[in-house]
């Protein structure tokens, strides 16, 4: 499950970023394989915490195939898919981008900042932090999140324009 969420928040938050953007960001398009390491910061106690397997850093894999028109398309669905979520202060230049993320919802709230570095035209290299909260405990739940993105190719290898599958 927190495979599922992590991969969600980074390309959301990719698709978003670039769908978003007034020029095409300075990226290729075909085969991109995004690395993701997670780590999520529960404020439970630690005799709690001592019982829950598995919760230091998380590293997933997947891999997307993005067109022109995936990059345009994203944002629409992002947004149909996240309507209890609002980004702002999102900048572009040639070098990278940013947004902060307010999400409310009847089951809590979350608020963060990404940072998106484009180090060349075949790698990006970005954060995310987000804090969450749930209403029944006052101190909030932190993701902190790593990406590195690599361009594999302009064949996409039978991925649909769009799509995504987790690698490991």
């Amino acid at each position: 499950m927190k495979k599922l969420i992590c991969t969600t928040a980074v390309l959301t938050f990719c698709s978003l970023v670039f769908a978003q953007t007034i020029s095409a960001p300075p990226m290729k398009m075909g085969l991109w394989e995004i690395t993701t390491t997670s780590k999520i910061k529960l404020n439970l106690p630690p005799e709690v915490m001592a019982h829950l397997p598995g919760m230091g850093p998380q590293t997933i894999v997947s891999q997307v195939c993005m067109t022109p028109e995936t990059w345009r398309d994203s944002y629409t669905k992002a947004q149909k898919n996240n309507k209890d979520c609002q980004y702002k202060n999102l900048q572009q230049d040639a070098s990278g981008m940013s947004a902060d993320v307010v999400c409310q919802s009847g089951k809590g709230a979350s608020t963060g900042h990404m940072q998106l570095t484009f180090v060349s035209m075949e790698r990006t290299q970005g954060t995310m932090h987000m804090e969450m909260t749930d209403g029944k405990n006052p101190q909030p739940t932190i993701m902190d999140m790593t990406f590195d993105s690599v361009f594999k190719g302009e064949d996409c290898k039978g991925l649909a324009p769009g799509a995504a599958k987790l690698v490991r």
